[in-house]
């Protein structure tokens, strides 16, 4: 998902399709891992975190194998979207919701230390994609992808051991729709969805049209996005434990996030500072990942995480859908990056005022550690 811009670019220089149309193929499964999250993790807690990270490994994988003999658009939507982003929320819930049980005092820089794999995966994966495009097509790289991917989630497997056994006979908790607090996180994030994917899926075609570089170089401007991410996830979930606490950096990393979309990417008219705003807007974008599941451990509680993260993503998993067709429409329809950079932005503000708002009902005093 954190690489779909080398494909996005890739897409569009083929003559596939349309920028917005391509851009549906990756926010089709961005907006399924997060959507069928409500699911997941009640399966999770049913069955069997490890169980149920095996039928979503096999599931992935048959979705990138099947893209590998893709010869249409809506043959992509079905297998590098659909089955890829079942795949990976059945696989994403559990394994996001283990390192809380385990930590406490430093449950910030172990789950940001987790969350931190997917930023390195991209960093690397956008770099060897953009190669393996090149030199093999894309069928044969969709093939190593899937295999890789089998591999390496078959191995880690049986480390994913939930400290909180299955119980099959639970009954689903919706006390939480009655907690304020939870809707307007939701809010939050349901704005952020509709933001985060915007640079990552148009860093690439963004160096290529305004700054006229090659593929190559976009590619690698989105690999440092993702490194600077992975960055991000494990600094800022450190700092959450030691200095600010995860409401503090959460509302903090939205408040950044906004001014480096209007600030440096809007401005962007040389590669040093489209790298600037990669690595600035990334840093703080990894906050994202590793502060919402541990803000809302805080608050909720680490026996229903499962539930309560699934909950919170399915609910705000609109925005991984249409947030990047919906820039890229602007961009098409405004001739210009402009525009989709502005809608960005002011997506992103309203998510820091909601998250304010959240730091005021829990405490009126903004330096108190929260």
């Amino acid at each position: 998902m954190y690489s779909f811009g080398v494909f996005q670019s890739y897409f569009v220089s083929e003559n596939l399709a349309s920028s917005s149309v391509v851009s549906f193929i990756g926010t089709v499964g961005a907006a399924l891992l997060p959507a069928f999250g409500i699911v997941s993790g009640r399966l999770a807690e049913r069955f069997g975190f490890r169980r149920m990270i095996f039928i979503g490994t096999l599931i992935l994988f048959l979705g990138l194998i099947l893209a590998s003999f893709s010869s249409k658009v809506w043959h992509l939507f079905l297998t590098q979207g659909v089955l890829f982003g079942l795949g990976a929320s059945i696989i994403y819930f559990p394994a996001v919701s283990v390192p809380p049980q385990y930590f406490s005092k430093r449950r910030g820089l172990a789950t940001g230390t987790a969350v931190a794999g997917s930023g390195v995966g991209g960093l690397v994966v956008a770099l060897v994609t953009t190669k393996m495009l090149d030199a093999l097509g894309f069928q044969w790289t969709m093939r190593i992808t899937a295999i890789f991917a089998l591999v390496s989630l078959l191995a880690v497997n049986p480390l994913l051991e939930s400290r909180i056994p299955p119980a099959p006979n639970s009954k689903a908790d919706f006390t939480i729709f009655k907690d304020i607090r939870f809707f307007l996180l939701v809010g939050t994030d349901f704005c952020l969805t509709f933001a985060q994917l915007v640079p990552i899926y148009f860093l690439p075609q963004f160096a290529e049209e305004r700054l006229g570089l090659p593929l190559a170089t976009g590619s690698a401007v989105l690999s440092v996005y993702n490194g600077s991410s992975a960055l991000g996830r494990v600094l800022l979930g450190l700092g959450a434990d030691g200095l600010l606490g995860s409401l503090n950096s959460l509302m903090l990393c939205t408040f950044f996030s906004a001014a480096s979309l209007f600030g440096l990417w809007n401005t962007a008219g040389s590669l040093p500072v489209l790298v600037l705003f990669a690595i600035v807007n990334g840093f703080v974008g990894g906050g994202f990942i590793s502060l919402f599941p541990v803000t809302l451990a805080s608050i909720f509680g680490v026996r229903r995480l499962p539930s309560v993260v699934g909950t919170l993503y399915s609910l705000s998993s609109i925005g991984n859908l249409v947030g990047a067709p919906l820039a890229a429409y602007i961009k098409d329809t405004s001739g210009g990056f402009a525009a989709a950079i502005y809608y960005a932005g002011g997506v992103t503000l309203v998510a820091s005022a909601l998250v304010l708002v959240v730091r005021l009902l829990e405490d009126r005093n903004l330096f108190k550690r929260m």
